[in-house]
């Protein structure tokens, strides 16, 4: 794609997700030359997520780089305010520049056109540091995503969006390891149950667990609540509590004055 290749070299920030795949594999059609997948190891980066970006970036042919973020030793970020993203993404953007081969290349996210008039700080961050969104600028949103995604055979084409880790907290609430890592405890015991789009929000000693239409209806047609509630209680919650609305991303931001 014209507008990809006009930035190379160009190193694409690779979360392993619907989005960062499909760009780094829009890139790839162009040539592996001047390319580099980077994904940032940052606790609030499920597991999951990093074993699908290793895999898919050798899929592609790809060369793939991890770096080391320490976003947490941030008080901007660990206190988690509403512009919480912005000092993850500067932080990310900071490691990916230090391992590129010189000045000439760009960074590129996975933002793309849907994304456009949503509570993003990250894009702001993304904006200081000088990287661009691709995707964004050809107007490729994520019905379009999908289908490029299909059509190559990713594993991400009907993968859920899924934001990190941290946005499961509300704001306000410490940005914590051990809060990140009992948040994906409880999600990885829930997808094994079978579930496919969730989230467990982390309400202090409580657990509130909001699933997709299609999940809510077999947790009750399949007698699931009281697993769900064991699963959950065993990754280091007091309390469970599912959502009776359908999932919804982004509902955490609904009582933001923006």
């Amino acid at each position: 794609m014209a507008v990809i290749d006009s930035y190379r070299p160009l190193a694409v920030a690779f979360s392993g997700g619907v989005d960062s795949t499909c760009l780094l594999a829009l890139a790839a059609q162009g040539g592996r030359e001047g390319l580099l997948a980077v994904t940032g190891l940052s606790p609030a980066l499920p597991s999951a997520d990093l074993e699908r970006a290793r895999a898919t970036a050798i899929q592609l042919g790809v060369k793939h780089v991890e770096v080391t973020t320490g976003e947490l030793g941030d008080e901007n970020y660990a206190a988690n305010p509403v512009n919480r993203c912005f000092f993850c993404k500067s932080e990310l953007y900071a490691r990916i520049r230090e391992v590129l081969p010189d000045a000439t290349w760009t960074i590129a996210d996975g933002n793309q056109a849907d994304d456009v008039g949503d509570w993003r700080p990250g894009m702001v961050a993304a904006q200081r540091a000088g990287v661009v969104s691709p995707l964004m600028e050809a107007g490729i949103g994520k019905d379009l995503v999908r289908a490029f995604s299909r059509q190559w055979g990713l594993v991400t084409a009907d993968l859920p969006s899924s934001p990190c880790l941290a946005s499961r907290l509300p704001y306000g609430e410490r940005v914590t390891e051990e809060r990140l890592r009992r948040i994906e405890c409880a999600e990885r015991a829930l997808f094994e149950l079978g579930f496919v789009e969730l989230r467990v929000r982390h309400l202090g000693a409580t657990a509130r667990v909001e699933l997709s239409e299609g999940d809510l209806r077999r947790l009750h047609s399949a007698d699931l609540d009281s697993r769900v509630r064991e699963v959950v209680l065993a990754s280091g919650f007091g309390d469970v509590l599912v959502d009776e609305r359908p999932l919804r991303s982004g509902r955490l931001n609904e009582d933001l004055a923006l």
